[in-house]
């Protein structure tokens, strides 16, 4: 096009005088703000089952209780999983809302948010279908309450703390080593760092998942304002899940945030791994 026609004026546009009735308000989305610290009021249940199993048994146990579970999007919430038209399982990245734990050597499921309510209703009407090694069984809640139809539900707001607390974290996953994983590979093109440089890539790894659990939450707080000190940490071996070995530990840290029991961190918390409680004075 001739550079002349770019030079043509357009004609002028009548315009309307803007008043309060042509110009009606936008509505505004609230939306959740970047730097300010928003703690989240977080709805959880721990529900502990009359089923003995040790660790090693907890992907057969939630294997079981999918199985129990006829609605499609429930059963979605439970696994964390979508499944294409080919049948081939993908994770859904995001916090998980249910859990599955071993309690005092129990089977247990723990749940937050809305993921509560569906926990619940496993318990109360799904569970009527739970067979376990292909087998029927009679799964019971075992928490003292007189109605089965009842089950702890908690509210906790977690804060930032003045002075740190200490917590136990359990067959902690800080990654995997399925497909390609910056930190996995980090970690192993770096065997021969010191060790205070590995721990301190593990630190910043677990502040990153409690970030990631608070922002799930429907919280914010400024990873900054995370300060997270590990005090101890046991290198764990023959951790293996779904057929690959990964690198887990037992560590004892501090962090000033209080948190909610039987939380998980890191990857595959949902199967079990990652889990952790608050120490005891």
């Amino acid at each position: 096009m001739p550079d002349t026609l770019a030079k043509i004026p357009a004609p002028p546009r009548k315009r309307k005088p803007i008043t309060a009735e042509a110009a009606p308000l936008k509505k505004t989305v609230a939306t959740k703000p970047k730097s300010k610290t928003v703690y989240p009021v977080i709805t959880y249940a721990c529900l502990q089952f009359n089923l003995e199993i040790t660790p090693s048994d907890i992907s057969l146990f939630r294997e079981a209780v999918l199985r129990c579970i006829p609605d499609d999007a429930e059963r979605t919430v439970f696994s964390n999983e979508t499944v294409d038209e080919k049948g081939k399982k993908k994770n859904i990245t995001r916090y998980p809302l249910v859990q599955f734990r071993v309690r005092d050597g129990y089977a247990a499921i723990w749940a937050m948010q809305d993921a509560v309510a569906l926990a619940g209703k496993f318990a109360q009407e799904y569970k009527k279908h739970f067979a376990w090694r292909h087998k029927p069984y009679a799964l019971k809640l075992m928490e003292n309450t007189s109605q089965e139809s009842n089950y702890p539900v908690r509210m906790f707001n977690p804060a930032l703390t003045l002075r740190p607390v200490v917590y136990h974290l359990y067959y902690y996953i800080p990654f995997t080593n399925a497909g390609k994983n910056k930190n996995y590979d980090w970690i192993k093109n770096n065997q021969n760092l010191p060790d205070t440089a590995k721990t301190k890539k593990i630190e910043q790894l677990m502040t990153n998942h409690l970030c990631s659990f608070i922002h799930y939450a429907d919280g914010f707080i400024p990873k900054q304002k995370i300060k997270l000190t590990i005090l101890d940490k046991k290198l764990l071996e023959h951790v293996t899940f779904d057929g690959r070995k990964h690198m887990a530990y037992d560590i004892r840290y501090t962090v000033n945030l209080y948190l909610p029991d039987y939380i998980g961190l890191g990857n595959k918390c949902s199967h079990g791994f990652g889990w952790q409680r608050l120490e005891k004075a």
